[in-house]
């Protein structure tokens, strides 16, 4: 049998949508970066499932 082919990964897009359980992960600069682009318009920001439909 031959050998399985490794294949590396590589990310080739960058991540646009964020929801809000990713964002409190960010370190503070990271955080800062995304949010930025969330105000420009170029990274949108979705409701998890299960989160309180109050602050959406």
């Amino acid at each position: 049998m031959p050998k399985r082919k490794v294949v590396p990964f590589v990310r080739d897009k960058e991540k646009t949508m964020w929801n809000l359980y990713g964002l409190q992960a960010l370190t503070p600069e990271r955080f800062q970066r995304v949010v930025n682009e969330i105000m420009n318009g170029r990274y949108l920001v979705f409701r998890p499932e299960g989160a309180s439909k109050q602050w959406y």
